[in-house]
């Protein structure tokens, strides 16, 4: 991706100063040239994540975590190929869920869990079979990522031991390729 950018609002009326940590399947992490990003109350600023995403430290990089002593939103706009990708955060998933999804090749990733524990994944085709059931091990500071069949159309997600956050990640083959 190029053109990262991340976005943090600050509704409080206090100034905070937010800390970007990047997640992999093995760890979250502060990279050793990541700033704190200052963000005045009721205002927005905004960090180039590019160098972040860009060399070791982005090698394996599948989530942005943004933690401040007080409340913010946080967002991520860029670009992959030629297709404008925006990131809201995910929310968390206490109970059973599911998701619909076109066919083609589509990756689950997972994180924000509270401890150790495992989410049951089951995919179905367009006619409602199942087509696989998987067990993802989750833990703090770290994600999971689970490869999904193209012909999956729907997933059900089921967190098991803790909450956690996910999202589908979507990549378009073709002459415009994207995200």
């Amino acid at each position: 991706p190029t053109g990262a950018t991340l976005f943090v609002a600050n509704p409080g009326q206090d100034e905070v100063r937010a800390t970007v940590r990047l997640v992999t399947t093995d760890a979250t992490f502060t990279p050793t040239d990541a700033e704190p990003i200052s963000v005045a109350p009721g205002a927005m600023a905004t960090a180039d994540l590019s160098k972040l995403l860009s060399g070791k430290s982005g090698e394996g990089v599948v989530g942005i975590l943004v933690e401040s002593p007080e409340p913010v939103v946080a967002s991520v706009r860029l670009l992959q190929s030629s297709d404008l990708v925006l990131l809201a955060p995910a929310i968390d998933v206490r109970e059973p869920t599911a998701a619909v999804l076109p066919p083609g090749a589509k990756t689950l990733l997972v994180g924000g869990a509270q401890r150790a524990g495992v989410v049951h994944v089951t995919s179905y085709d367009a006619a409602g079979t199942s087509l696989r059931d998987d067990q993802v091990e989750v833990a703090p500071d770290r994600a999971a990522s689970l490869a999904l069949l193209p012909g999956a159309v729907r997933v059900t997600v089921e967190p098991r031991n803790t909450r956690v956050s996910g999202v589908f990640s979507l990549p378009v083959a073709g002459r415009n390729g994207g995200l």
